[in-house]
């Protein structure tokens, strides 16, 4: 397998979401991308986009009783546009380098990615391009283990 081989991702099937059959797992299996290491069972997570959220009254915890019981001040109120997932992170390649990772909610090659990435590019500053383009991650990244998430919107 080559080194982008080794990366799958880990999301919840289409009956969850048509049938709201959510579980503590495929809660957070949106945008979970996983890399086998050169051991069985030796993986790591290099990408991970946010937990699911759900409308108003969709599930017990969302309705306005139980809203309001665990509700904290200050809140922000926003309208949710209909987009999708891009995630950027950076994982470490068989050299032992970091690179880059770019993807959308479950696959890394898409029309979809290439999008996000035009955009990257396109709305980067010239020190972020600088780090990208010199290999230098991690001063954008400085944890291993960090995610950028983003959602596109088509107003």
């Amino acid at each position: 397998l080559t080194d982008k081989e080794k990366i799958y991702s880990i999301n919840f099937k289409s009956f969850v979401f048509k049938d709201g059959s959510w579980d503590s797992f495929s809660i957070h299996a949106r945008g979970l991308f996983v890399k086998k290491g050169p051991e069985e069972n030796d993986e790591k997570i290099i990408a991970r986009g946010f937990h699911k959220f759900f409308n108003l009254n969709e599930r017990d915890e969302t309705t306005l009783n139980s809203i309001r019981d665990r509700m904290k001040f200050p809140i922000i109120a926003v309208e949710k546009h209909n987009g999708y997932l891009g995630l950027l992170s950076v994982y470490e390649n068989p050299n032992g380098e970091l690179e880059w990772f770019i993807s959308t909610k479950s696959v890394i090659e898409s029309k979809y990615v290439d999008t996000f990435k035009k955009l990257i590019d396109f709305y980067l500053t010239d020190d972020l391009k600088y780090y990208i383009y010199n290999k230098d991650i991690v001063k954008y990244f400085p944890q291993k283990m960090s995610c950028k998430c983003y959602i596109f919107c088509n107003f």
